[in-house]
């Protein structure tokens, strides 16, 4: 395995059958099995890159020990987080602020996650994972493992593909792209920018200038889904006041 295939070659080992149902009990061994399946990969893809552990770990900026756990299963990485060490291993250019890029895309997947909840049974993604757990992941205020989100795609029946990065490899991350005004005429056709609460978002759009439309549009889907759960959790909040 190259390194480049490294989040590819996870995604399409641990998707799952969108005909079997996970039950209750066989829950934990499977979490177990996919994070050691992800540790094997990430192994592997490390020892073809000729990368050591602790150049792994000061890239991501976590201690040695913590991408260690890792490597052998005791943890599980998120899909943006590896997404970023499949760039660092093939020596592909990386964002400059890998913050804001891990919060972006788990945004971007969050807002998935809730499309296909909402279009599911809401049940199955809440015997998953916890209701307060399962709203941190799909606004992206919380890192969602690999685990949890190969078991919420399992029982929701998602395709784990579709919630890969898909930009060109090639292209840098700070290239400049004329794509950017793109960005700011989708999130003006909504008010966002009205908001002020709303800055560090169009901050955060505005900085990746190498993402092409397509992916442009899914950010502005992900900042509007973001808006739009805000409202409803102010107005149930004040509903409940009352």
């Amino acid at each position: 395995m190259t390194p480049s295939d490294l989040a590819s070659v996870a995604l399409d080992a641990l998707q799952p059958a969108a005909n079997k149902k996970p039950s209750r009990q066989d829950r934990p061994l499977a979490e177990r099995l996919r994070a050691k399946i992800i540790g094997v990969l990430l192994r592997k893809a490390r020892l073809a890159a000729e990368r050591a552990p602790e150049e792994c770990a000061a890239f991501l900026t976590m201690t040695t020990e913590q991408f260690m756990a890792w490597e052998t299963g005791e943890k599980a990485p998120s899909l943006p987080e590896l997404e970023l060490l499949s760039r660092f291993l093939q020596g592909a250019p990386t964002p400059a602020r890998q913050s804001d890029y891990l919060l972006l895309r788990q945004r971007i997947i969050g807002v998935l996650l809730q499309k296909a909840r909402m279009k599911a049974d809401a049940d199955a993604a809440q015997a998953i994972v916890p209701p307060e757990r399962l709203r941190a992941y799909e606004l992206g205020e919380r890192s969602m493992p690999m685990t949890d989100l190969c078991a919420l795609a399992q029982a929701l029946s998602i395709e784990l593909g579709a919630f890969q990065y898909a930009s060109e490899p090639e292209r840098p991350f700070a290239a400049p792209s004329p794509a950017q005004a793109t960005a700011a005429s989708a999130v003006a056709a909504t008010d966002f920018a009205a908001d002020r609460q709303n800055a560090a978002f169009i901050r955060l759009a505005m900085a990746f200038r190498h993402i092409n439309v397509d992916d442009l549009h899914r950010i502005a889907d992900a900042l509007l889904a973001i808006i739009n759960a805000r409202a409803e959790r102010d107005l149930a909040e004040s509903n409940a006041a009352s």
